[in-house]
């Protein structure tokens, strides 16, 4: 009986860390990230001229925020957010693609081909934009060591389109 009672205590004491950690999550990371993904969407217009390229303060778990507040801020004549920049802990930048449907693999405006699984100087030769780091074999990712160069990614993957 002894050992099965600590076997049972065992597994209700992983049971309630994985409990107390999801529901951690939830309180101090993604709820709080929606303000900074609201904002990032109500400021748009200062990032890209476009209004499809939203940057966010700070790196936070964005997608199921973004396409709850796609249908609530922007009206049916703007077209659909495409990229989100954002700084990586590193102090390099990441430009993502917004994806077609919340847990879908298949970007809205892909990195243009010519570029995925590229990195570094081969990177930024190819594209004419300086300090690239790497295009993701895939188009959903892309990073350069600054803003301006992530911003010319997704300004020139605008004009390539999808």
């Amino acid at each position: 009986f002894f050992y099965t009672s600590k076997q049972f205590k065992t597994a209700v004491d992983i049971a309630l860390n994985e409990f107390v950690e999801c529901v951690s999550g939830y309180l101090l990371q993604w709820l709080p990230a929606r303000k900074y993904v609201e904002k990032a969407i109500s400021n748009r217009s200062s990032v890209h001229e476009s209004m499809r390229i939203i940057q966010l303060e700070r790196f936070v778990p964005w997608q199921s925020h973004l396409f709850e507040l796609e249908e609530t801020l922007l009206n049916d004549q703007q077209e659909k957010l495409a990229y989100v920049l954002y700084q990586r802990d590193s102090g390099d930048w990441s430009v993502q693609c917004v994806p077609e449907e919340l847990g879908s693999f298949t970007s809205r405006v892909p990195l243009p081909s010519p570029y995925r699984g590229l990195r570094d100087e081969e990177l930024s030769k190819a594209w004419g934009i300086e300090n690239c780091i790497f295009v993701h074999a895939n188009g959903f990712i892309g990073g350069n060591k600054t803003l301006d160069g992530v911003l010319q990614m997704a300004e020139k993957s605008l004009e390539a389109g999808p």
